[in-house]
């Protein structure tokens, strides 16, 4: 499965980067992609209308969702700890997504380059255009 984060399905819908669009078109396709509750949140909380909000809803509630379970929270709380170690910090829903991503062995499809300082405490697969 592969982790499909708010800043790759922005770009998707802008349609600004064929490369972008090809690969969530594929991992669709292949039913590869996943979100978790935070990602539809912050992709929710985005609509500028009720209509668009419904559309999104519409949309994404083919994802399948990664769970957020305790174990998760416990691995950002983690990561985050130790990434403050080394002077670094990551805001928590980020950490909370890696480490759904982490727990659930899902690849993440992310142009946010916070994602990278994760790479730091934990093996997170990243998948960049």
């Amino acid at each position: 499965m592969t982790l499909i984060d708010s800043s790759v399905w922005i770009a998707f819908w802008r349609g600004s980067d064929a490369d972008i669009s090809r690969k969530v078109r594929e991992l669709i396709k292949a039913d590869r992609a996943c979100i978790t509750g935070i990602i539809l949140t912050e992709l929710l909380q985005g609509a500028k209308t009720t209509g668009e909000m419904d559309y999104l809803k519409g949309i994404l509630s083919d994802i399948p969702r990664l769970p957020l379970t305790e174990e998760v929270f416990v691995k950002a709380a983690e990561m985050s700890f130790q990434l403050k170690k080394l002077g670094k910090t990551v805001h928590t829903t980020d950490v909370i997504i890696a480490a759904s991503a982490l727990i659930h062995r899902a690849e993440m499809f992310t142009l946010d380059e916070h994602f990278k300082h994760l790479k730091l405490v934990v093996p997170l697969k990243l998948t960049t255009p």
